[in-house]
């Protein structure tokens, strides 16, 4: 195994280190006051936090929660009013101790001080002007300051109270103001943030300010006497909202995680993973017993409610007994929601092999588009092997490559399981998306959502498929007044050839004979019609057909998101609508959501069931188009039933027809979408030369296969 993960690892050109398995935390660097936090994020913090839902509570959906001495406070809505409520954590009983009238008063923020005292930011809707209430912890108003704006505009769009002493601190609209309460709250001091910039509270009433800038983010205590942002410690990984703690910990949330940060000693490690606990994390705070109370739901349609975690609850997992099921990713979109909501239910089951979700994407450099995937490789080299690989292709930028992983023997072929499973078959699936997606009569990916890209044409213009040539074509555009290029599309000039390229298959490069074919007129063919589309793309968007009409192609280029979308070109060629897609390739599958499953997994049988659930007939995936051929029928069918009732069946009559051809076109052999993003980076840095007119289509072609043949000898 070792000398294969060390062959792939080569392929990436990785001089890179991992980082470890086991839960590691850092420490300021001294010099710089610069915290490794990226490292950390890549931790798994195995380490047996779990959570438990808890019966009180109502109304979430507003503010933070703020705790102290077994007493939890929030601002809650109900259908006609705003409510201050409270909660003993003691006997999860709650009441709601003040409320206003949504028409007239605004709670904004809360806010506690070290006398039990609370302080709530309100703004009077009637007036917009802004108050700050100070009540005792049973609702009950003692004072209430109105806030002078008069001098001060940016205070106008406050969203966040602290109190420490006699000062109001006050974030909103790029600045942070500190106020002196008097009989009204006097302005003291101001100071210019960022915009999305939040602030939080430690335990000794010191002002924390968290921003992103640049490429850090940073922490600041704010000095009143100086009126000034000091201390700054900077975090290469960003984060969404930061908590103050007990002693000098604050914590800090960056969206999938929770870490723990000392500013006493400047250690910064990671508590948990978000999704290990099976939860959407919002609100959290930390309890006086090292737990944490956190208001979250389980997933994205559920209903909030709060959640203790702790290291104490459940079954005590410890480290050793938790042997995760790792998920690699490099996407710079983020996992889909709905993938995400599996994940947590999985993790709510099976608390012994939770997916914990690796994310490489946190190294993405736009310098380098590869960046992620390098240090992904370099993990492997250090045997840091995932259980799953997230395969969906992205348009541009990092992916994994299908080819490669399955070239080194890292993936698992999923016959073996689709023949064995008690409710799954092959008959199940489209056959013509299975065959596409075979890579020497085996499938190694699972497509759970997937493009069609084709292009539209007059078929009495373009001739029978045979004719599909590029050769055939350009002679039909010399012939035909009607059309002055190959292609009309809204996609730009390289847009279009990165396209192309990853949808040329073996005509371009053969993957098991390391041979590559970029000198062929095939590809000559290419750039010379990638030379015919504007740089950037001239065709405006709207209706297909004013598109095609608007163009002056003999194809159009169709990025298909639905079955729907069939029909965009017949009320143009009526049924004289060819599907051409690429010419010489044909239509071609892009797979969006794609997994598969390591060869050198642990859990093969776990990773299974986790991604077959995903085509599984009740499993209601939102996919454009799906593996499943019921799932296909049956959506034909409900797009002619929503034109029945809508009214507009009889304006749409080639629409039946349109989508069975394409359902027809997936039942035969495609062309696949794979990006590799060595080649196309190899292909973009030497065209440039060819459509300046510096070099010919023919001289560019030699120097590309060249450079290309090289690549592919390092790998064979």
């Amino acid at each position: 195994m070792k000398k294969t993960i060390l062959c792939f690892a080569a392929l990436l050109m990785v001089v890179l280190s991992g980082c470890g398995n086991k839960k590691q935390a850092v420490n300021i660097q001294p010099q710089t006051n610069i915290v490794d936090a990226l490292s950390v994020s890549m931790d798994q913090a195995t380490s047996g936090y779990s959570q438990k839902a808890l019966a009180c509570g109502e109304y979430l959906d507003v503010s933070d929660i703020i705790c102290l001495d077994n007493e939890c406070y929030y601002i809650g809505t109900t259908s006609n009013e705003y409510e201050i409520r409270k909660i003993n954590l003691q006997d999860l009983s709650g009441e709601c101790i003040c409320s206003f009238d949504p028409g007239k008063k605004t709670p904004i923020d809360i806010s506690i001080a070290s006398n039990m005292h609370l302080y709530v930011l309100l703004l009077d809707t009637e007036t917009e002007d802004w108050h700050v209430l100070e009540m005792n912890n049973n609702g009950e108003v003692i004072s209430s300051f109105h806030i002078d704006t008069s001098d001060m505009t940016e205070m106008r769009n406050l969203k966040q109270i602290l109190v420490h002493e006699d000062l109001v601190y006050l974030l909103g609209g790029g600045y942070l103001c500190a106020v002196r309460m008097d009989k009204q709250l006097r302005p003291e001091f101001k100071i210019q943030i960022e915009a999305s910039a939040v602030m939080t509270q430690l335990s000794d009433g010191s002002v924390i300010v968290g921003q992103n800038e640049r490429n850090s983010y940073n922490l600041y205590r704010v000095d009143a006497k100086t009126a000034r942002l000091v201390d700054k410690i900077s975090f290469n990984l960003p984060f969404i909202k930061i908590r103050g703690g007990y002693s000098s910990n604050m914590l800090l949330d960056d969206g999938s995680s929770l870490y723990s940060f000392s500013m006493a000693d400047g250690r910064f490690e990671k508590l948990f993973i978000w999704n290990h606990l099976g939860i959407i994390g919002d609100s959290i705070a930390e309890l006086d017993d090292g737990s944490f109370l956190c208001i979250g739901r389980q997933s994205f349609s559920a209903a909030k409610t709060f959640f203790q975690i702790s290291d104490k609850l459940g079954n005590n997992v410890t480290d050793l007994e938790i042997s995760p099921i790792i998920l690699f990713t490099v996407s710079e979109t983020d996992i889909r929601y709905d993938v995400k909501d599996a994940i947590r239910q999985w993790n709510a089951i099976h608390t012994n092999t939770p997916i914990i979700i690796r994310d490489y994407a946190a190294y993405y450099d736009g310098e380098n588009p590869r960046s992620a995937e390098l240090k992904m490789a370099a993990d492997l080299i250090a045997g840091n092997l995932p259980d799953i690989y997230d395969l969906s292709a992205l348009w541009n930028g990092a992916n994994l490559s299908t080819g490669p992983l399955v070239r080194r023997g890292m993936l698992e072929n999923l016959y073996p399981y689709i023949d064995r499973d008690v409710t799954l078959s092959r008959e199940d699936f489209i056959p013509g998306v299975l065959s596409s997606m075979e890579i020497n009569n085996g499938l190694y990916e699972l497509v759970l959502d997937y493009r069609y890209v084709t292009s539209f044409a007059y078929a009495l213009d373009v001739g029978d498929p045979d004719d599909w040539t590029y050769e055939k074509l350009n002679k039909l555009i010399d012939e035909n007044e009607r059309y002055s290029s190959v292609f009309t599309t809204h996609f730009g000039r390289l847009e279009w050839l990165q396209m192309a390229i990853a949808a040329s298959g073996s005509k371009l490069i053969d993957w098991e004979t390391f041979e590559c074919y970029f000198d062929s007129a095939y590809f000559v063919n290419l750039l010379h019609a990638a030379s015919q589309i504007p740089v950037e793309s001239e065709v405006e968007g709207g209706m297909v057909m004013d598109m095609i009409r608007n163009g002056d192609g003999a194809l159009f280029l169709c990025y298909m998101s639905s079955i729907w979308e069939a029909n965009g070109a017949s009320p143009v060629f009526g049924e004289n609508c060819a599907f051409v897609g690429f010419p010489e390739v044909g239509n071609v599958i892009w797979p969006q959501l794609s997994f598969g499953i390591s060869s050198y997994s642990k859990h093969k049988e776990e990773c299974w069931e986790f991604l077959r659930q995903f085509v599984l007939p009740e499993y209601p995936i939102q996919a454009m188009f799906s593996i499943r051929q019921d799932v296909m029928r049956s959506e034909i069918t409900e797009e002619l039933k929503r034109a029945q009732e809508g009214g507009y069946a009889d304006k749409q009559p080639y629409l039946e027809s349109s989508m069975r051809t394409v359902l027809d076109l997936l039942n035969a052999k495609n062309a696949v979408y794979r990006h590799d993003p060595q080649v196309w980076e190899i292909v973009s840095a030497e065209v440039e030369a060819f459509f300046s007119n510096q070099r010919s289509a023919e001289e560019t072609a030699k120097i590309i296969q060249s450079r290309v043949s090289l690549y592919l000898s390092e790998q064979s």
